[in-house]
């Protein structure tokens, strides 16, 4: 991972000396440089003439999940998802995993794993029946990474990434998280993949690290847990609404213990309201009500904590 650091950077056009990554300023003779480093002469285009592509997006567990994301994953996307330890990201994760690989032809999906050894996940995955294990390729990281991550990644032509988790992967270092999730973000573009990078909170439940983290990714959301009931609650989408907030269930131990466990999607509730709740003492209405078997969607009902 140091290596990968030191390549990055651009030589200042006066002294030469390599601008690090994410500054526009020299280090030793200050001037401004506003350069790539490639030669030749800038591309302008009318807004006008600028062309209008769909954008690709994958299916997740739920239509209601779906409309979180603005209408399913962006297959190009980059997606930071923090939560308190405990909170179903692990769970999240793996079912999205099995929804994503099934619909791309059994592709395979990385999952870096830096916070449960492979056995670990297994024994979880089993727990929710998780159908295509096969094409999970976990990348063992619980002792520290050897090798280059991002080759590893091209490798295996993934139809998705999970790193679990970021902030692990990348020890004390907030600028070095930064930089992979900057450099997941050129992956996902280039081999045409989405990128789902775990982060932990703070102890006041905003995500861990520099703010810049936030900025270099394409999505933002936190994991929230209320009883058996998970919030997950978008901060910031590129390619869809937010804020937006989404009621999730974790169902019981018997459906663990039968192999059929996890989170099923309540479906879309209304953000919680910080300065409503402080002056609320009404009682709980209790949880939204689920998605018809009939394919009927309840409207959007507040969902007090």
């Amino acid at each position: 991972m140091a290596k990968e650091r030191e390549k990055l950077g651009t030589p200042c056009p006066g002294c030469k000396t390599n601008i690090p990554f994410g500054s526009m300023r020299c280090p030793k003779c200050k001037e401004w440089n506003f350069s790539s480093g490639d030669e030749g002469e800038q591309e302008v285009v009318r807004l006008s003439d600028a062309k209008i592509s769909i954008v690709p997006r994958l299916r997740t567990l739920h239509p209601e999940m779906d409309k979180f994301f603005g209408g399913g994953l962006v297959q190009t996307s980059t997606t930071l998802i923090s939560g308190q330890p405990g909170s179903g990201k692990t769970t999240l994760f793996l079912q999205l995993a099995d929804c994503i690989t099934a619909q791309c032809n059994k592709k395979n999906v990385v999952y870096i794993a830096n916070e449960q050894s492979p056995d670990e996940i297994r024994a979880k995955a089993i727990e929710l029946g998780i159908k295509h294990m096969h094409e999970v390729c976990v990348v063992k990281a619980m002792g520290g990474f050897s090798g280059n991550l991002f080759e590893i990644i091209v490798r295996y032509k993934p139809c998705l990434v999970i790193v679990d988790s970021l902030t692990k992967l990348v020890g004390r270092d907030p600028e070095l998280a930064v930089i992979v999730a900057s450099m997941m973000k050129e992956l996902s573009v280039k081999h045409n993949f989405p990128t789902l990078l775990v982060g932990q909170v703070t102890k006041d439940l905003n995500h861990a690290g520099l703010e810049k983290l936030q900025h270099e990714v394409d999505a933002t959301a936190l994991i929230t847990p209320i009883g058996s009931k998970r919030i997950l609650e978008s901060e910031k989408n590129r390619n869809g609404q937010a804020p937006l907030a989404l009621a999730m269930e974790m169902r019981g131990p018997e459906a663990f213990a039968a192999g059929r466990g996890g989170l099923q999607i309540m479906g879309i509730v209304e953000p919680p309201d910080e300065d409503e709740e402080e002056q609320d003492e009404e009682p709980d209405d209790g949880p939204v009500s689920r998605i018809g078997e009939d394919g009927s969607e309840p409207g959007p009902k507040r969902l007090k904590r």
